[in-house]
């Protein structure tokens, strides 16, 4: 039965690009107090939430009740610490979007809470809470044991730190 597998992973494919689709730009919302039939902008700027940010974003991963969605993004204009300097390449940075209290946190923070890290970060996971959120990232500023080459990270979002877990 070659072709119903290959018709249910078709499907499964289909199912999968669609809700990438939707969480990378946009989310309905699953909870009762979310007006019936409304979509919020997951990657949009603080300061015109109803633009999108300014660069690319996807990888989305959103969270079991709905609520948090974590996603990777070269925009640098989600949150008002990842600006990137002018002339340098644009970054992957991974972000969490809290849809209830409509607020973006970048969950790949350098060190010193300035920007992003110095190397492209990629979500990986993203506990029911939202409070602990699991990357992936080759950079060595995001915590003080990340050595050359790629490190898993988990970032407390509500203690704010980033510890190396791959080691």
């Amino acid at each position: 039965m070659p072709g119903i597998h290959m018709r249910v992973a078709i499907q499964n494919f289909a199912a999968s690009l669609l809700l990438f689709l939707l969480a990378t730009s946009f989310l309905r919302p699953v909870q009762a107090a979310s007006p019936a039939g409304a979509a919020q902008l997951i990657s949009g700027s603080p300061q015109t939430y109803n633009l999108g940010g300014n660069g690319d974003s996807g990888l989305a991963i959103i969270s079991q009740n709905g609520r948090f969605v974590l996603f990777a993004s070269t925009a640098n204009n989600l949150t008002l610490t990842n600006n990137k300097l002018p002339g340098t390449a644009p970054l992957f940075n991974v972000f969490l979007r809290d849809t209830s209290n409509q607020t973006t946190t970048l969950v790949s923070v350098n060190q010193s809470g300035t920007g992003g890290g110095n190397a492209d970060a990629f979500p990986a996971g993203i506990s029911t809470n939202g409070q602990f959120a699991l990357f992936e990232s080759s950079a060595t500023d995001l915590a003080a044991n990340a050595t050359n080459g790629t490190n898993i990270f988990v970032r407390d979002v509500i203690n704010g730190t980033t510890t190396v877990v791959s080691v």
